[in-house]
């Protein structure tokens, strides 16, 4: 477990990487946005995601459900989370990439999740999405076959 010495999460209360019974769905998805952040500059994401392959909570970026792809990404994450670098201070966090094309998520109080979706092509805002499966939908006709 040496390369646990190299991780960005070292020294991280682990209770950011895992859920709890009392939290809310919101809650856990603000959570698992944090935790996924310091996995966006990790150098050693091959080897978390191995060791946390039959284990719960987040490990290599991943939740347990998006590493034994019961999640709805059918496509890998390039860089999770990462806070958008067009804009200063920007509220919107990047969650998938494909270099072109992207889906940005930001917080809303609009929603009843707390999150809405941006599907980006070229750096612009195509359409806003209130629920993350839809963004994905759009997102997924943006690709290359």
């Amino acid at each position: 477990m040496g390369w646990f010495l190299q991780a960005s999460c070292r020294g991280v209360d682990t209770k950011l990487f895992f859920s709890t019974d009392e939290e809310t769905n919101g809650e856990r998805l603000r959570r698992e946005q944090k935790a996924k952040a310091f996995c966006a500059i990790c150098p050693v994401t091959a080897e978390c995601l191995e060791a946390g392959k039959d284990e719960d909570g987040i490990w290599g970026g991943k939740t347990r459900s998006e590493r034994t792809g019961l999640s709805r990404h059918r496509q890998p994450l390039e860089r999770l989370l990462v806070k958008a670098s067009t804009v200063t201070d920007s509220p919107w966090a990047i969650i998938e990439s494909n270099g072109d094309n992207a889906i940005w998520q930001r917080d809303s109080q609009l929603t009843w999740h707390g999150f809405e979706w941006a599907v980006v092509k070229n750096g612009k805002i195509i359409k806003l999405e209130n629920e993350l499966n839809d963004a994905y939908a759009l997102y997924g006709t943006l690709l290359p076959l």
